[in-house]
């Protein structure tokens, strides 16, 4: 999903969103990617196709206290699996943001509970160059960066 100017034109993301972010509006746009995202992945995937998305946050997600369970309830509301969306945070937020991207990551396996889940991967440590987080189905021991959830059974 891509801002359009009114010539419809692609607005790259690197001229609005400092913007937003110093009005205070990170937050509400990225609830309404997220939003639109679910909306739009849950009919694709009512038609049989098992589509993923990655979106790209912004680090006032990472500073939400209720994030990881605004999602969970979004995911569920839809009835689409936990790996549905994909996540990824700048490397340079999560530097910043570290004790909270552990928080949110630490928070993911209550959360999505009652969610399909896959079998998940990830480092024992976030790293700052280890921000994106993928699903995976096979058992591979190849280790993912942390900000995946990791369902504690």
């Amino acid at each position: 999903m891509r801002l359009l100017n009114s010539k419809g034109e692609e607005v790259p993301a690197s001229e609005f969103l400092p913007a937003a972010m110093e009005a205070g509006l990170a937050l509400e746009i990225d609830r309404w990617l997220i939003s639109r995202a679910v909306k739009l992945l849950s009919n694709h995937r009512s038609k049989g196709a098992e589509t993923h998305l990655l979106l790209n946050l912004s680090a006032a997600s990472l500073q939400s206290p209720d994030m990881v369970q605004w999602i969970a309830a979004i995911l569920k509301e839809a009835r689409l699996p936990a790996d549905a969306i994909i996540f990824q945070f700048n490397d340079a937020d999560i530097n910043t943001y570290l004790k909270q991207a552990k928080v949110h990551t630490d928070a993911l396996p209550d959360a999505l509970q009652g969610l399909d889940q896959p079998l998940w991967r990830r480092a024992e440590t976030l790293t700052p160059h280890s921000s994106t987080c993928r699903p995976t189905t096979s058992r591979s021991t190849a280790p993912l960066p942390a900000t995946c959830p990791l369902p504690r059974r």
